[in-house]
């Protein structure tokens, strides 16, 4: 693997963290919330709830003195009272196989009982998922948290934000149609149109933007690409200097297959280190692994492996519902013996012979019928993996594949 621990001599004494901010974004509105479930008996319309009148108390900041900075938090009775909901069904009526026991439900029964009613069963309510909102300064306290806890880690200061906006040229390419959903199931990352957002993510995003500066994406192009742009034009001063003038901050993989300089800030939930504590120095053809049953990787190596085997959280697959079989396993057999671009780009164009010898018919999430050889379903896929480097960047599986002298018309 490419981190490096010693990456402070790889970097220019002004170097810059360039921040991807859709997901920080994205978890800190996520934080300021609660996920729980509301409970209504079918028969009457009454809402049950875990408890009701609560008074509510908030924290709130008493300064020691005028004059001072210093201050305490005390908690404070608001006066006001709210109904709790309840977190889960395992809360309100137990676990699956102990159904209506150990639970607020089996609680209330046995006062049904003694009061010579029937119990209630499951079936006599409606469950439904409700979100309770929290603060929206707790949310924007949780994103500059993820942004310094970063910055102070790498003792690195100076940086740039990014924060996308809209759909990208991707989601115009034809994929192939969902066959039971329909349109606009199967487009490019489809699989995220029925996805909850979290209730204060617009706040979140205008607070970035007009509060941090981030730069919105322009028109058509993702958050990933203009951290790429910036990953691109570092590599190119680190081939002539020995030394990296931007270190990219995301945790998306996509970043994983341009020749750069990156710090993924992933930590498992209530762990507070790093998973991967060192950036990755990308740089040419890299190398792929397997990491359980996924497929990991960088550099060329990684993104050639993403045109055979899709990416699950973008909705994009070479294969699916084209009546051929791929997968993690077998990309990386395919690949994992390849040691320059050029083979790597041979091992490709032979899997997809061998998958559409005769090219690919599908119905399009647009209702378009499409027809396609093998190498121009190739660019489609191609596309949806590669991250442009810049606005005029057209780069295409077949123009690497002429680049590379290698015949396939």
């Amino acid at each position: 693997m490419p981190t490096i621990s010693n990456w402070r001599e790889y970097v220019t004494d002004d170097v810059t963290l360039v921040f991807d901010l859709d997901t920080p974004c994205f978890n800190a509105a996520s934080s300021a919330e609660k996920s729980a479930i509301k409970v209504t008996h079918i028969e009457t319309g009454k809402v049950f709830w875990k408890e009701e009148n609560v008074p509510v108390i908030k924290n709130e900041k008493v300064y020691t003195d005028e004059d001072s900075d210093e201050f305490k938090w005390v908690k404070i009775d608001t006066g006001e009272t709210k109904n709790v909901p309840f977190k889960n069904k395992t809360e309100f009526w137990g676990r699956k196989k102990k159904a209506i026991s150990d639970c607020w439900l089996a609680d209330k029964n046995l006062e049904r009982v003694a009061e010579g009613l029937e119990p209630y069963t499951k079936e006599d309510f409606l469950i439904e998922d409700v979100y309770e909102v929290g603060e929206e300064s707790h949310a924007i306290y949780n994103l500059n948290r993820q942004i310094q806890a970063v910055k102070d880690y790498l003792g690195v200061q100076k940086a740039i934000y990014i924060i996308g906006e809209g759909e990208n040229h991707r989601h115009k390419l034809d994929l192939p149609i969902h066959p039971e959903k329909g349109t606009p199931y199967g487009q490019y990352k489809w699989e995220r149109i029925d996805s909850r957002r979290p209730a204060l993510l617009k706040n979140v995003r205008e607070y970035a933007k007009y509060h941090l500066n981030a730069q919105s994406t322009p028109k058509g192009f993702e958050a990933d690409e203009v951290i790429a742009a910036y990953g691109w034009k570092s590599h190119i001063h680190y081939k002539k200097t020995g030394k990296h003038t931007h270190i990219l901050v995301t945790v998306d993989k996509d970043q994983m297959g341009i020749s750069s300089l990156v710090f993924n800030p992933y930590s498992k939930p209530g762990n507070s280190t790093w998973e991967h504590p060192y950036p990755y120095l990308i740089d040419g053809y890299g190398e792929i692994y397997m990491k359980g049953n996924k497929v990991k990787g960088e550099g060329q190596k990684f993104l050639l492996s993403q045109c055979l085997n899709g990416d699950d959280s973008d909705s994009y697959s070479p294969t699916a519902r084209l009546e051929a079989q791929g997968g993690d396993k077998a990309t990386y057999l395919r690949l994992h013996p390849t040691k320059t671009l050029r083979e790597g780009l041979e091992a490709v164009k032979t899997q997809y012979l061998e998958w559409f010898p005769d090219g690919v018919k599908f119905t399009s999430w647009t209702g378009k019928d499409v027809e396609l050889t093998w190498y121009e379903w190739a660019d489609i896929i191609f596309q949806c993996a590669y991250m442009k480097k810049n606005k005029t960047d057209d780069l295409t599986f077949t123009k690497l594949l002429d680049k590379a002298g290698i015949e396939y018309k």
